[in-house]
């Protein structure tokens, strides 16, 4: 099974709205650090999609 272009940007897509959603409902650090992770994690996977890799 191959992961194709389409299936990255809904994964970028799934993180972001991941972080959204940890960000609304966060109680401590470890929770807004794992918005931070998602955030971060989004930006590069849309990054290497732009660049075609």
């Amino acid at each position: 099974m191959e992961v194709s272009m389409t299936d990255l940007k809904c994964m970028a897509r799934l993180l972001e709205c991941d972080a959204m959603i940890i960000r609304k409902y966060s109680h401590n650090s470890r929770e807004l650090d794992k918005a931070r992770q998602s955030s971060k994690l989004a930006k590069k996977l849309i990054k290497l999609i732009e660049n075609g890799k």
